[in-house]
């Protein structure tokens, strides 16, 4: 009997993750990873003909495998053991952060740059108004002194960046020495986005390019939630990465939000998020077309129409008590016309808060017009 035992362990093995992959074959997103898993392949003429339907297949069954998260998280710690700090495109610091890879420095990033920048310097000296480049360098880019040397090299940031002053329209809001000092420490350990303290050193930054004065911090008031984990984790399958704190501040005064065509809202945070798979949607739920937010404080003054990304969900709350109106489109997903937009609502300052990776890969912008 006992020589038996380890073929009908094998066989017992080999049936728990077939039938274990069965079930799993229904999932059509993990929640671990963020991602839309791959869909049963369709076999055509040509899929068939080419194999093409072959690679499709396993990528599907390597989707839905039984404990993949469990396998993905193995395989993830063993190429840590060997050496390798790089993890889909996510990068481990000495320190423990996840980063994401460089921008690469090529011809087609540099290519969709120059047309993004192009576009937005020609939208601000058509409407007579100064936009404010607020693009802060990568996580990557401020934690590269504690990653190896033969990755530091790949960071071009300060580079491609530089290509802003090239542009006579735009205003750049220097964030080299704010977001980098401290080695990355104003960025999440887990996620892209900057943290509390890279918002408000950008906020100051560019209340002060506007001849504002910011409220000090520790006038300001924070909610927080200790359980967050972001993209980077999520993407790098190191689960046993601890999660970290999540602070967001309070704006002192009543205002309305307006998201898309949805309903009037009297909060900016959406805290159910903090419980989903992407607990940075706390701030906003996430990105949309347009985002209006009425400042009802007597005597505010001032409309600011802010071209964006997901790093400026993170700002706005800040930027809100020194506005009426804080006016916030996302190209990605905005089909309305810019000019039609800034004269209906009597927008008097621009500004682009967006990360170098959207600046450099997202044509986006080019659709403003």
């Amino acid at each position: 009997m006992r020589k038996h035992i380890l073929p009908i362990a094998f066989f017992l093995i080999l049936a728990f993750g077939f039938v274990g992959t069965l079930f799993c074959l229904g999932t059509t997103f993990s929640s671990a990873e963020r991602r839309v898993l791959s869909a049963f392949p369709k076999a055509d003429a040509v899929s068939l003909n080419d194999w093409t339907w072959d690679d499709d297949f396993e990528n599907y069954f390597s989707d839905h495998l039984i404990l993949r998260n469990v396998l993905t998280g193995v395989s993830a710690y063993m190429r840590l053991g060997t050496g390798t700090v790089g993890l889909d495109e996510i990068y481990r610091t000495r320190s423990g952060q996840l980063v994401e890879s460089p921008v690469r420095d090529g011809e087609a990033n540099r290519t969709v740059l120059t047309e993004n920048l192009k576009r937005l310097d020609r939208l601000s000296e058509e409407e007579g108004l100064p936009l404010y480049m607020v693009v802060p360098p990568s996580a990557g880019y401020a934690a590269r002194d504690s990653l190896p040397a033969y990755l530091r090299g790949g960071y071009r940031d300060d580079q491609l960046l530089g290509e802003m002053d090239s542009y006579p329209n735009l205003t750049v809001v220097n964030l080299w020495d704010a977001l980098c000092e401290g080695g990355g420490d104003r960025f999440y350990r887990t996620d892209n986005h900057w943290n509390v303290d890279g918002a408000y050193a950008a906020y100051a930054k560019l209340l002060a390019a506007c001849g504002k004065e910011a409220i000090p911090n520790d006038a300001i008031a924070y909610e927080s939630d200790p359980d967050f984990h972001g993209s980077t984790l999520s993407r790098s399958a190191l689960w046993l990465t601890s999660h970290e704190a999540i602070r967001f501040p309070l704006p002192d005064c009543a205002y309305t939000v307006q998201i898309d065509e949805e309903p009037l809202r009297t909060d900016l945070y959406f805290r159910e998020a903090l419980d989903s798979y992407d607990p940075y949607n706390v701030f906003l739920n996430g990105n949309h077309g347009t985002v209006r937010i009425q400042n009802l404080s007597d005597g505010a003054e001032g409309v600011v129409l802010i071209v964006k990304d997901s790093f400026a969900n993170a700002l706005v709350p800040l930027l809100l008590p020194h506005y009426r109106t804080v006016i916030m489109i996302d190209p990605r997903f905005y089909r309305g016309t810019v000019r039609e937009l800034i004269a209906a609502e009597h927008v008097d300052t621009l500004v682009c808060v967006c990360s170098l990776k959207t600046l450099a890969t997202d044509p986006a912008l080019r659709r403003l017009r």
